[in-house]
């Protein structure tokens, strides 16, 4: 996996456990990232629709949202569970639930076949309504898998599916966040690869420590002389957060060093003026530019 590490402006909403990231959402900066699952009519008339997202995507009557919904009534390469296997999802704001499919997933031109993903027939998670994304692709390691065993079919995700059905991919992604809010991109998802345009430089490699989400050594944190996490300490990076989380009293001196309000804010008109903060990986300091 390439890890290319950005800095980006932060307007933060804080409490003593965490910093939320409130200018950017990451699920919109992935905008660019797109997933097809092929849905070929009946007429065999194929439609490809266009997905962000263990895969979920919209489908059914019942959710009254403006999204592109996948049908399986128009594909020919659906497969139906044979014990009509159901998933949930739990999120932050409510969840998502429906059933367990079988199809083809097309990324980048390359198809996935019998790939196992969930269609979202209802949920309570208040972000789906109000988000530009149709799903989520999850990008973790097989163990996080909430999906439940299909007898006869792995339960692999998109990626390592596609790794396993295409040996000359690459074993690499990448993730682009553009700062640059006006502009109509908001990032790319890299699969395979990563895009030179938007980093200079070599990335900087740490070795993954639990292979279930991305986590491996933090050297340490610092912020105006003081030394966070100092010992080393195991971290995620996850970009399905748009927030910061980490030990209690870490959390509590960068915020009282940004100048948290009682309110858990920071006035964003002095973020020019707030402090650095330095996350050092593999022996290398990666600064927050405000």
């Amino acid at each position: 996996m390439d890890i290319g590490l950005q800095a980006y402006n932060f307007c933060l909403e804080a409490d003593a456990m965490r910093i939320k990231h409130v200018e950017q959402s990451l699920t919109d900066a992935a905008k660019q990232a797109r997933t097809s699952i092929k849905s070929t009519k009946k007429e065999n008339e194929e439609e490809y629709l266009s997905r962000e997202r263990q895969l979920f995507m919209v489908q059914g009557e019942q959710i009254n949202v403006n999204h592109i919904r996948y049908d399986n009534t128009k594909s020919t390469t659906y497969i139906s569970p044979p014990q009509n296997e159901k998933f949930r999802l739990d999120y932050a704001d409510g969840c998502v639930f429906g059933p367990l499919s079988i199809d083809v997933v097309i990324v980048a031109g390359l198809k996935v076949v019998f790939q196992i993903f969930g269609e979202t027939t209802d949920y309570s998670a208040r972000s789906l309504s109000n988000s530009q994304f149709d799903g989520i692709l999850g990008m973790g390691y097989p163990s996080l898998s909430r999906f439940r065993k299909i007898p006869g079919f792995n339960n692999l995700p998109v990626f390592n599916n596609l790794l396993e059905q295409h040996k000359e991919f690459r074993h690499v992604f990448g993730f682009y966040l553009n700062r640059d809010f006006s502009s109509a991109m908001g990032g790319e998802l890299i699969l395979g690869g990563s895009n030179f345009a938007h980093y200079e430089g070599e990335f900087t490699y740490v070795n993954v420590t639990h292979k279930a989400y991305w986590q491996f050594t933090m050297d340490k944190v610092q912020i105006n002389g003081n030394n966070l996490c100092a010992n080393g300490c195991q971290t995620i990076v996850d970009t399905g957060n748009s927030l910061i989380a980490g030990p209690p009293f870490d959390i509590a001196v960068i915020n009282r060093e940004i100048g948290v309000n009682d309110d858990g804010t920071v006035d964003c008109n002095e973020i020019s003026n707030l402090p650095d903060i330095n996350f050092v990986l593999g022996d290398k300091t990666f600064k927050t530019h405000w």
